[in-house]
């Protein structure tokens, strides 16, 4: 016979076992520790329960990581990112031009004003603005491994155009144009 009149301290077995199946079901990692720590079932009850919950956790885990990266698109920031980069690079090109023309009263490429070009990566004149130090040669080796850039200059100012390389597809010029 069970001897009632001894006064247990903490929780009931009982209470620990709805705590621990409850947790088991809705918070996952914390089921299976309490399960393990708490309980006295056998291992091999523990294992059969466990690996089943584990596996279920981690599917659901994998399920949020995917979901995520989906959100995310990886590819479109990297493309985002590079497309920063020849922006600034691009612009980079445009103030190191407009330096060499405030010190040297003429542009790398000549003095005539209107100038165009559709391959910016192939011209001479930015060994020019390398050699003079305007801009850095990592810059000119950037641009001639990016997307073909043009360059036009005329009376407004000097703007540089590439095709932008995100899921848009958009010609990007530097400066803007309102």
């Amino acid at each position: 016979m069970a001897d009632y009149t001894k006064k247990e301290e903490g929780m009931s077995y009982d209470t620990k076992t709805i705590i621990t199946v409850l947790a088991l079901i809705f918070v996952f990692p914390v089921g299976l520790i309490l399960m393990f720590v708490w309980m006295k079932w056998p291992w091999w009850v523990k294992l059969i329960i466990g690996f089943p919950v584990a596996l279920v956790g981690l599917a659901f885990l994998g399920i949020i990581v995917v979901a995520m990266l989906a959100t995310i698109d990886p590819s479109a920031q990297i493309s985002k990112a590079k497309d920063a980069m020849i922006k600034n690079d691009a612009m980079e090109i445009v103030k190191a031009t407009a330096r060499y023309y405030s010190e040297k009263g003429t542009y790398p490429w000549g003095k005539q004003v209107n100038y165009q070009s559709d391959d910016l990566a192939k011209e001479e004149w930015l060994k020019k603005l390398v050699s003079e130090d305007e801009i850095k040669q990592v810059v000119v080796e950037r641009l001639q491994t990016s997307n073909k850039l043009s360059v036009i200059m005329n009376e407004a100012g000097m703007q540089i155009c590439f095709m932008e390389n995100s899921v848009g597809k958009n010609k990007i010029c530097v400066p803007e144009t309102k």
